[in-house]
């Protein structure tokens, strides 16, 4: 059988069989000759031990390889496009295949479904729309979710929005690993959780029968951070605050004095506040694990929140329009970080690790430190959690008391009462 090649074309005549001439630039690539003279454009591989065929085109609507000029206007238009020539496309479907997908079968299954009128049910868009429906935004808090949808839908949806949920392999996983490793590494660790989390669920509603995450490992270790602000770093904390005034210097205080987490903080609203018997109580809808949650407002938490300017009819305390909680906590951190040069930098959740640190180093016993952070893992974790019903409220109000006090004594300068402060507990 003659080898293909552009010359060739002029002497190819109709035979009286079908013929398959092979091109000997790009193997598995044939032009199909009929008796009638119709060419058309076919590529042969093996997947699994098996024969496919996939027919690309009629000759010479679609030809051999593009021109030199037509290649030049290609690239210019979009440097990352197909050619749209028979060498061109076989590659393509060549290149499926080494990653494991198997172009013919995806081509029987797109014409099913498109008679079935199913032909976006199992794509990449469509799926990940229900999964967030059905499974993210009911079960996640509002910040995760929208972390999640942030992750995926700017940097993986535009690549596999229009691709099927079968066709992903775990060469596309671990493409996606190393595109958000650039970002840096815990980008990376979390696109593994993500995508982790959406393909179990799809392996859950039998979308699929394998998960394409599995093996692929977090590519960098997640190390428990140990940052806590030493008594001269809540100083000059406390002073860096000052300067930057109201609302995230105030917001930035009570984040150290209460141990609540940054949205907590910022959620704050006067229906939560019983001032008379200065109790602040997070709903449960608005916690991270979901438990209701009550603390006690010391003498220095209290002053700050009835320092804090009032709105008529604002739903939130701390906020600039009384419509809405603070955002934009990244540019006032970085306010806050100028005033604190000195100070080796620090994340905000520091601060409710330093005061989870500073309860324990008043002697307040570890399961009443869980408690006053409204943990329910550790000691409360399995069965305690369970039997052990015992709210510890006086307990923890006198852990915040004592941890206030200590906090006041180390801004106001008073060095000489901190070592009785300390004895308290």
């Amino acid at each position: 059988m003659p080898a293909l090649t552009i010359q060739s074309f002029a002497r190819l005549k109709a035979g009286a069989t079908r013929r398959e001439l092979p091109d000997t630039t790009c193997p598995g690539l044939y032009l199909i000759v009929q008796p009638s003279g119709a060419k058309s454009w076919a590529v042969r591989y093996r997947f699994n031990g098996k024969r496919f065929k996939v027919t690309l085109g009629t000759y010479p609507k679609t030809p051999l390889a593009e021109s030199t000029e037509d290649r030049k206007a290609r690239i210019a238009k979009d440097p990352t496009s197909i050619p749209p020539d028979a060498r061109g496309l076989a590659r393509e479907i060549l290149a499926a295949v080494a990653t494991g997908r198997n172009p013919a079968m995806e081509r029987k299954e797109a014409r099913r479904l498109n008679l079935t009128g199913l032909a976006d049910a199992d794509l990449i868009k469509t799926i990940w729309n229900e999964y967030v429906e059905r499974h993210l935004t009911p079960n996640l808090r509002v910040s995760s979710a929208d972390r999640f949808k942030g992750i995926f839908e700017k940097q993986i949806l535009p690549k596999w929005q229009d691709r099927r949920i079968r066709e992903i392999t775990k060469r596309d996983v671990l493409n996606a690993v190393d595109d958000a490793a650039e970002r840096g590494p815990y980008a990376a660790n979390s696109t593994v959780t993500l995508l982790s989390a959406f393909f179990n669920w799809c392996l859950g509603r039998d979308l699929i029968h394998i998960s394409p995450v599995q093996g692929v490992k977090k590519p960098s270790p997640e190390l428990s951070r140990q940052r806590v602000l030493t008594d001269d770093e809540i100083k000059s904390f406390w002073k860096g605050c000052e300067k930057i005034g109201f609302p995230f210097g105030s917001l930035f205080k009570l984040l150290l004095l209460t141990g609540a987490r940054r949205n907590e903080v910022a959620g704050m609203s006067p229906r939560e506040l019983n001032l008379e018997n200065r109790l602040w109580t997070i709903p449960a809808a608005r916690t991270k694990n979901g438990v209701e949650h009550s603390i006690y407002l010391s003498d220095a938490a209290l002053a700050i929140i009835n320092s804090l300017p009032r709105m008529a009819g604002a739903k939130f305390l701390l906020s600039t329009t009384g419509k809405s909680p603070c955002s934009g906590f990244s540019k006032a951190k970085l306010r806050l970080d100028k005033e604190m040069s000195d100070v080796a930098p620090f994340r905000l959740h520091d601060l409710r690790r330093t005061c989870a640190t500073g309860m324990a180093r008043l002697g307040v016993p570890l399961m009443v430190v869980e408690k006053a952070l409204n943990h329910v893992s550790g000691s409360f974790a399995g069965i305690v959690a369970t039997y052990q019903r015992h709210t510890y409220a006086e307990e923890t109000k006198s852990a915040f008391i004592a941890w206030g006090d200590f906090v006041a004594g180390l801004v106001d300068g008073d060095a000489s009462t901190q070592t009785q402060k300390e004895n308290r507990v």
